[in-house]
């Protein structure tokens, strides 16, 4: 499949905004460098509706981009350029499969870069993965709702957790996390295609939701229903300037609020089920 990248011009905070603003558009992967942000977007959904949206969003702060076209052959290429491990010190490092491995390191996750969102950089994915480690996932049954890569399955499976359900709406995602779960030799993940309604019937001792504010507005109510008694939900791909319209929605849900952890302008929250 081929893809076009888009070039969009700005420092670090702006970056983090442009991503927030982009997320309605369809978007596969973020990737933000020093002095400008790359977003990725399959060339079939691509449509001068969907630029002149694009446009629309970036008047708003005087904002330029740059459009070129990536042939599928060459995407690996692009990624192997561009990834980085990532690690939470002493605890996990995530990593490539062409990256070295770091025995010394308690946990270790080898993601197959591809156009699906969440390897770890993004500060929402981090900040649910180091948040991971303060919860108890012995023998709990996990819902990865958003699951891209897979990142936060895996890491929940190297938890302890005895059963994950994967759960992502873009085929692409679906399949990059059934592939990083073979790579990680991992066993106990079910992957689906779909909406959260697809597994509406299921019960969860941890939830762990990074994806972004709309999304997680209308699924306040649902995500309710599928948590256990005494679960614990995390909810990230959220700015700072979405917290209190969260905890409103989700506090009316019936949640109670535990903690808010913060990066670089980005929250990730953890609710609970009383």
């Amino acid at each position: 499949m081929d893809y076009f990248k888009f070039i969009l011009p700005g420092d670090s905070s702006q970056q983090e905004i442009y991503i927030a603003l982009l997320a309605k558009l369809p978007f596969d992967t973020f990737q933000e460098q020093t002095e400008h942000l790359e977003a990725y977007v399959a060339k079939e959904k691509w449509n001068v509706t969907f630029e002149n949206e694009l446009k629309g969003i970036l008047e708003q702060f005087d904002g330029t981009y740059e459009r070129m076209e990536i042939p599928h052959q060459n995407w690996n290429q692009v990624w192997e350029s561009s990834f980085e491990p990532i690690l939470i010190p002493g605890k996990c490092l995530v990593r490539a499969e062409f990256h070295a491995s770091h025995p010394n390191i308690p946990h270790e996750i080898v993601i197959q870069p591809q156009m699906a969102f969440g390897t770890g950089h993004h500060a929402t994915t981090y900040l649910v993965m180091e948040q991971s480690f303060n919860i108890d996932f012995i023998d709990k049954k996990v819902l990865d709702y958003g699951c891209g890569t897979g990142i936060l399955a895996i890491l929940a499976s190297k938890l302890g957790a005895i059963t994950i359900d994967a759960i992502d709406n873009d085929p692409l995602s679906t399949e990059n996390t059934t592939d990083n779960l073979i790579i990680n030799e991992i066993t106990n993940v079910q992957t689906y295609l779909g909406t959260l309604e697809k597994l509406v019937d299921n019960r969860y001792d941890v939830i762990l939701a990074n994806i972004n504010r709309n999304v997680l507005l209308g699924s306040a109510n649902t995500l309710f229903q599928q948590l256990s008694t005494n679960g614990i939900l995390l909810v990230s791909g959220l700015l700072d300037q979405d917290e209190s319209v969260i905890l409103k929605q989700y506090e009316a849900s019936g949640f109670r609020l535990d903690q808010i952890f913060r990066k670089n302008g980005w929250i990730c929250i953890q609710f609970q089920k009383a």
